[in-house]
């Protein structure tokens, strides 16, 4: 008999399945996975090397040193690249693979018109040896960007394309390339191949993936990695049908491989690439010409049938890329890392969408089943621990068997079906409870009822005082009282209503604490009861976001027809005493002290500003992040003696790059007008104001500008201004 108890249970296992598996087809957890993947590269492939048939020369450090004392700084004479071809071809190397583009010849000041000798010896190598693969490029270039935007959308030369196109290459999505970068004529067609390079990296900037093939107007190209791997039969036969790429005559052990959803292929990385030196290669060279055959360092046969790729290491040649395996890692081992994979059959095999699908749909049911049927909540929470620790360690060990499996969508469907379960169970167990906690959120924040419910002991303690350090808010409603006066109650009402849901909701977003109502003001805290290090961030943050949601309070007022408000928001941070301050018969969890009346005092002043926001020098002390604050004055409040700076923020964290750097431009004007306002150079001073977008402001500092060029301060005059208001 099917009872509404399994229903319950089939319900949210079904419910948990569609979920995880949406959220894994629109690559919800790539950012996880790829952070799992990395480190699992690390720990499995940490002893893997580079397999013989591939060999890399570095032009590193010592590389630079060495020719630096021989032909100058970098770029080197071609001539020298020719050497190394012969170099190379004399050991029976395979082919020799160039992560270097030639696209431009060398300056030629004696024969203008004509190339040099030494870039007609990289071409005469290039064709006469017949084992050089030079680099290209093919990429998308928007409209506005380059010094070549005249050429996007020309077609590559047809002699180009006739020479080194792949003829039968079919079934790859056609991408958005409207740009090219070609090796110099007459490199560009003497050569005995050419390999496409670029790699793009992922969101987080690590490169983890290569493509393999590269499609121009509508003609298919071989990345610099496979280049060289394809020979005679195997270069026509190539081909992509759904996300599989095929070689059937290439001679390796796997005749295709799958790609990705971009159609680009899961490099598998190796951890020693034990690669040459460009410096050992060159003194070798100088030692074979010589005739000093027992010095050379380096012999030509050590390359012997190997395809040999020449990169760059040195970091002032701009090719160190991050990769899974190193944060700083040469970009051409990406491309033997491809090349070593194809050759040896090391290859990743990728589990699918229904793998996938199968996993997450039966972690989802084991887990609803058994969280319904141990009562114990112990065993309850081993159940996901179990399931998640057992998939953890196996998807590990199937990866060092070059076996990659969705790791984190398992794990969350477990995860997800646990919390779901039991948050059933206690809905329908605990109602009694809940609608405690639904009473208690009307009157307190959710950070203040979780923390009396979970800890009813340590609310209780607060009562006797604690002294902690926090950052106060207050805000209210400008010209409430007139506005008030012409509206009838119920208006009134409806209008505090609407903008207290508002600035409740901005406060809350950013973990605060809703002190109390005070008529048409607020007060606001945050550093308690939940601890947190950045209160002054949250609490500024959470300010910037009042002030933006005003304008969908008067969105709502308009529709009531009535009239528009404003608000004046102060902040303060430093030492409060904190407790659940009352009576045995009313309690308020509140704080009091001197650095809550300053922050109420500086509410009072944002209108003398012409600034809605107004927050002091010790909370702008304390951001833990670069929050743009722009200063508006140094004063002297009522009932103090020693003044204080006052700031204005400019923007949040996650606004956009744009509106923060405008923020920190105004905070440098600022600073620059306060350095010669203070140092009583009030005409330099104006000239800046004129650079600030800040018209209360601006307007209240031109007139003190003004009144001190027509009455200068005397010798006392420290630049502060003394507040009398409150």
């Amino acid at each position: 008999m099917i009872t509404k108890r399994m229903i319950s249970q089939l319900v949210i296992a079904a419910a948990v399945s569609v979920s995880i598996f949406y959220l894994y087809s629109q690559n919800t957890f790539s950012r996880l996975n790829n952070i799992v993947y990395d480190n699992r590269v690390k720990f499995y492939r940490s002893d893997t090397v580079l397999p013989d048939d591939i060999a890399v020369v570095l032009i590193d450090e010592s590389s630079l040193q060495q020719m630096d004392k021989l032909l100058g700084n970098f770029p080197w004479p071609r001539s020298v690249y020719a050497d190394v071809i012969e170099f190379m071809a004399a050991g029976g190397a395979k082919a020799v693979m160039f992560d270097i583009l030639f696209t431009e010849v060398e300056k030629n000041d004696q024969n203008p018109g004509e190339i040099t000798e030494s870039d007609r010896r990289l071409v005469e190598a290039s064709a006469d040896y017949g084992v050089a693969f030079h680099a290209v490029q093919i990429i998308n270039e928007e409209p506005d960007e380059g010094e070549s935007k005249e050429a996007l959308g020309s077609a590559l030369p047809q002699s180009f394309v006739q020479q080194y196109r792949l003829p039968n290459a079919k079934g790859m999505k056609t991408d958005r390339h409207n740009y090219y970068l070609i090796s110099f004529d007459p490199l560009g067609t003497s050569t005995h191949g050419i390999g496409v390079v670029g790699v793009d990296p992922d969101v987080d900037g690590v490169y983890r993936r290569a493509r393999l093939l590269w499609e121009y107007q509508e003609d298919f190209y071989p990345a610099l990695s496979i280049a060289g791997l394809l020979q005679g039969q195997a270069k026509k036969d190539i081909s992509l049908i759904e996300g599989e790429l095929s070689f059937p005559n290439g001679g390796f052990p796997n005749s295709s491989v799958l790609l990705d959803d971009k159609e680009d292929y899961l490099v598998n990385y190796y951890a020693d690439f034990r690669s040459y030196s460009m410096a050992a290669i060159l003194d070798s060279l100088r030692h074979m010409y010589a005739g000093d055959v027992e010095k050379m360092k380096v012999l030509p046969d050590e390359f012997t049938d190997k395809v040999v790729f020449i990169g760059a290491s040195a970091v002032g040649l701009d090719d160190i890329k991050a990769t899974p395996m190193d944060p700083k890692s040469p970009g051409v081992f990406i491309h033997a890392s491809v090349a070593g994979n194809l050759v040896t059959g090391d290859i990743l095999a990728i589990s699918g969408y229904l793998h996938t699908g199968i996993i997450v749909t039966l972690f989802s049911f084991v887990t609803v089943i058994a969280i319904f049927i141990i009562s114990n909540f112990f065993m309850q929470s081993a159940v996901p621990v179990f399931l998640g620790t057992s998939y953890w360690y196996w998807t590990g060990y199937a990866f060092s068997q070059n076996e990659l499996y969705e790791v984190t969508a398992p794990i969350a469907a477990v995860a997800a079906a646990w919390l779901l379960a039991t948050a059933y169970l206690s809905f329908t167990e605990g109602a009694e409870k809940r609608r405690a906690r639904k009473m208690l959120s009307q009157y307190v924040s959710p950070n203040v009822m979780k923390e009396v419910m979970d800890n009813p002991e340590d609310a209780l303690h607060a009562g006797v005082g604690k002294r902690e350090d926090m950052s106060i808010l207050f805000s209210d409603i400008r010209g409430f009282t007139s506005i008030s006066e012409l509206q009838e109650a119920e208006q009134v009402v409806r209008l505090l209503n609407c903008h207290f849901s508002e600035m409740t909701d901005a406060i809350f977003e950013y973990q605060g604490t809703l002190d109390k109502f005070i008529g048409d003001a607020l007060m606001a805290f945050w550093g308690a009861p939940i601890r947190t290090e950045d209160h002054a961030d949250l609490s500024v943050q959470s300010a910037v976001e009042m002030v933006e949601r005003v304008q969908s309070v008067n969105d709502q007022l308009a529709d009531m027809s009535m009239p528009p408000i404003d608000i004046g928001i102060g902040i303060n941070s430093g030492e409060v005493i904190l407790g659940n301050i009352g009576s045995d018969k009313k309690l308020d969890y509140t704080v009091i002290g001197d650095n809550v009346n300053l922050a109420s005092r500086l509410e009072g002043v944002t209108k003398m500003y012409g600034e809605r926001v107004v927050i002091s020098e010790f909370t702008v002390e304390r951001l833990k992040q670069p929050i743009p604050c722009m200063q508006l004055d140094r004063v002297r409040v009522k009932g103090k003696t020693e003044p204080i700076r006052i700031f204005k923020p400019m923007a949040k964290l996650n606004d956009s790059s744009e509106k923060q750097q405008e923020g920190w431009n105004q905070v440098e004007f600022s600073k620059q007008f306060f350095q010669l306002y203070e140092a009583r150079e009030f005409e330099q001073a104006q000239l800046i104001l004129e650079k600030i977008d800040a018209k209360g402001f601006v307007q209240l500092f031109t007139e003190r500008c003004q009144q001190f060029l027509a009455d200068p301060p005397d010798e006392s005059w420290d630049g502060v201004y003394t507040l009398e208001t409150k």
